[in-house]
């Protein structure tokens, strides 16, 4: 569940504009909103910057996890 779409109607935005700055085509972020696919880490966070809200305002479910990798690839 998400509230991506209704984040953006309370924005004011049009929604080929959010999908532009977010740098994502109309269609991949309709498919955002209808949960067929999930954005990336970079997209999510790109999304929150232009519509000027919390992850969890777009997915109120969303859970904090940190994950450190101490060696890098080459470490393991």
């Amino acid at each position: 569940m998400n509230y991506i779409k209704d984040v953006i109607n309370k924005s004011g935005y049009k929604y080929k504009r959010v999908a532009e700055e977010v740098g994502i085509s109309a269609t991949e972020l309709s498919n955002y909103i209808a949960e067929i696919r999930k954005p990336n880490h970079t997209r999510l966070i790109k999304l929150t910057q232009t519509l000027k809200c919390k992850i969890t305002d777009l997915y109120p479910n969303a859970k904090r996890i940190v994950y450190w990798d101490l060696f890098g690839s080459e470490g393991r």
